[in-house]
């Protein structure tokens, strides 16, 4: 990434075959996305040349070094995504010029200082993730004018003074964390306004109770994080209203509360399913309180029956909204009526091709459309020995390039014909990124003498083939090691959250949609061709998918959302590292899902691992278990984002590199003998104490 070659200028055009490039029309760049891709050095300061970038992606590389002041010539530039990297210094405040920003995630660095005054212009900010980082002083009063916030993360770093009121003004706030920083004072009553909070970054990733013989852990859910501050004080009484709050949690906060520890305390409420627990020193340890702790109590005051100004301006902007939308709707539906005119009147051409093929991808530049007669041969006229299979698109062959016979293709044949053709080769081919299958070509093909129509898609060959046959039911079950089912769950979230980023859901997470190339590198293929499958005049309405993957909030009403694929993704995890079934021959059937969260209740966790690995850090499995849980929760907006879902797994992983791999006992585990070889059995406030003497 050094400065040195790089021959960037302001009218930069790129060669859009290049991995993690995107172009504009007239080949300007568009997108640099290169997360997970083995990157050193520094960000060369010539990439501020590139001034019609939208998106940067350079997260979970080994970068160094600051964030160069020329990014802020970058006045195009919606997404910065640095996460994960060692960069460090300060962050300057040319970057505030950066006004079209929305996402900023410069979490997991060395970054240190104060954060710039001048950040508070970025009102278009509706993610900023700060963690684990360097950063000191108060935190700046100006986050409180960044009202299209959505995500906010403070955690891991060493902010001080008390916790901003005004960040209650941040109304559509769903993520905030506090977690980890020297902050005090008490908590402000203003955060009672941030009614749409739900989800947030957890610390402790089990709830643990302790019974005479036996451990049990259970899912916690997400919660509002203030763990490892010195606050002080009670907990306002308008944190009641925050009724999609799943859980509060305050480990080590030094809030004042009623319990005997004096470590934490929260609040349970009757309104909603508000978790209540205390946490020892170390995380993973939690034990839940069975009784509820009274809330501080609210002030008197004469009862009031009108609506409260939160109320009132929750109406008028859902008013504002309900308006918009039914405007938007009303000009797609005017647009869509006006151009199917066209089409219909000429629709193909006699000789077999479109005569609106000048109209097809945009992007069409990325991939090369080739001829039904070019593919036919490449493939051996469809040779049986160059079949590979069939999936939910059609079938699969085995191809090689007309023009270079050292390039090998995929070639999927569609069995269904669809008038979304044009659309999705053109959204696959504007895509681009490692954990993606690159879309090398298309074929459009109608004989109307002969009435043999043609919809195909050629895409890189994976040699390694996908997934499926190195689980349970696969001629190599087994055969993958832990390291590289970490990289597979890595691979795979990450190219989701790649899609989900442009509000594309692929709707058929499974194994057998995830190809393996000659690196075992992980692609996720068919992320646009299923959804052709989706609107087709056979089925317009059908759910899309493969049964024990499916999401039953997607089968119940049909619309499938990001979190669709976060669940389908929970279950593919737990059958990469556990190689058992998605349906397992218990019980007349049973989901992973079911069947590993009751291991994990009844704290079986041998139960849960792998055979055909020699050794698997029980901390570590349960933490992939537990996330992969988490994945699968209902409802489904309780489940994580996989922005979220990529960071655990990237922690993991760093984690379990640091400690040698499996081969090193992890601390967890040599704690979880020394129990078994010392507990009593006694009772739980033994066990408690066996647990605290050891982590001391």
């Amino acid at each position: 990434m050094g400065a040195s070659g790089n021959k960037w200028g302001a009218n930069a055009t790129c060669n859009v075959m290049s991995i993690g490039l995107v172009c504009n029309k007239d080949g300007t760049v568009n997108t640099i996305s290169l997360p997970s891709s083995n990157l050193h050095g520094s960000i060369c300061s010539a990439i501020g040349n590139l001034t019609t970038l939208v998106t940067i992606d350079l997260s979970s590389n080994s970068l160094k070094g600051p964030i160069p002041a020329s990014i802020g010539q970058l006045s195009l530039l919606q997404t910065l995504h640095v996460g994960a990297n060692s960069l460090s210094g300060e962050i300057l405040p040319k970057l505030a010029s950066l006004t079209r920003l929305k996402f900023l995630d410069i979490a997991e660095n060395r970054f240190s200082g104060n954060i710039p005054a001048e950040f508070g212009a970025l009102t278009n900010l509706q993610h900023v993730n700060l963690a684990g980082n360097g950063f000191q002083g108060r935190i700046p009063a100006f986050f409180a004018n960044l009202t299209n916030l959505k995500m906010l993360s403070f955690q891991n770093n060493q902010f001080s003074g008390e916790i901003p009121s005004g960040l209650g003004t941040l109304i559509n706030l769903t993520d905030l964390s506090f977690a980890q920083n020297k902050l005090s004072g008490t908590v402000p009553p203003t955060l009672g306004n941030l009614t749409r909070l739900k989800t947030l970054k957890h610390i402790c990733e089990l709830a643990t109770f302790v019974k005479p013989g036996r451990r049990r852990r259970l899912k916690t859910g997400y919660f509002t994080s203030f763990a490892k501050n010195t606050l002080s004080g009670t907990f306002p009484p308008t944190l009641g209203s925050l009724t999609r709050l799943t859980t509060l949690g305050v480990r080590d906060s030094g809030a004042n509360c009623s319990v005997e520890s004096g470590q934490s305390c929260v609040v349970k409420q009757t309104s909603s399913s508000l978790f209540c627990y205390w946490c020892s020193d170390f995380c993973s340890y939690c034990v839940p309180i069975s009784n509820p702790l009274p809330m501080a109590p609210p002030p008197s005051s004469p009862p009031s029956s009108g609506l409260s100004l939160g109320a009132i301006i929750g109406i008028v902007v859902g008013g504002i909204l309900v308006i918009g939308l039914l405007a938007i709707g009303m000009l797609l539906l005017y647009k869509r009526r006006s151009t199917k005119a066209p089409e219909k009147s000429n629709p193909q051409a006699g000789d077999g091709s479109f005569k609106e093929e000048s109209s097809m991808p945009s992007h069409a530049h990325m991939c090369q459309r080739y001829s039904f007669a070019e593919v036919s041969k490449a493939t051996d006229n469809w040779a049986e020995a160059n079949h590979i299979g069939t999936g939910g698109y059609g079938e699969v062959y085995r191809g090689v390039s007309p023009s270079d016979p050292s390039v090998v293709w995929g070639v999927k044949r569609a069995k269904i014909l669809t008038n979304d053709f044009r659309r999705e080769v053109e959204e696959m081919a504007s895509k681009s990124h490692p954990n993606l299958v690159r879309l090398l070509g298309y074929c459009v093909h109608i004989d109307m003498a002969t009435e043999h129509h043609e919809q195909i898609v050629i895409y890189e060959f994976c040699s390694n083939g996908d997934l499926e046959k190195y689980l349970s039911g696969g001629p190599k079950k087994g055969s993958l090691s832990l390291e590289q089912r970490m990289e597979v769950v890595v691979g795979v979230a990450r190219g989701l959250e790649y899609l989900h980023q442009f509000d594309i859901v692929h709707r058929d997470i499974k194994p057998a949609n995830v190809l393996l190339d000659a690196n075992m590198q992980a692609k996720v293929s068919d992320f646009g061709l299923v959804r052709m499958t989706e609107g087709t005049t056979v089925n317009p309405t059908r759910v899309v998918g493969t049964p024990g993957y499916v999401d039953p909030a997607y089968s119940r009403t049909n619309k499938a959302t990001p979190m669709a694929d976060v669940h389908s993704f929970g279950v593919m995890m737990l059958e990469i590292m556990l190689t058992k079934p998605v349906v397992m021959h218990v019980n007349g059937g049973t989901n992973i899902r079911d069947w590993v969260a009751e291991r994990v209740q009844l704290g079986e966790v041998d139960a849960l691992k792998d055979p055909h690995l020699d050794t698997v850090p029980s901390e570590l499995l349960l933490k992939l278990v537990e996330l992969a849980l988490q994945c699968t929760s209902l409802p489904a907006s309780s489940r994580p984002h996989m922005t979220e879902v990529v960071a655990q797994l990237v922690a993991m992983k760093r984690e379990f590199v640091k400690d040698g791999g499996s081969a090193k006992k992890s601390r967890m585990q040599k704690i979880d003998d020394e129990v078994a070889m010392r507990k009593t059995g006694s009772n739980m406030e033994e066990e408690l104490e066996l647990l605290d003497e050891m982590l001391g």
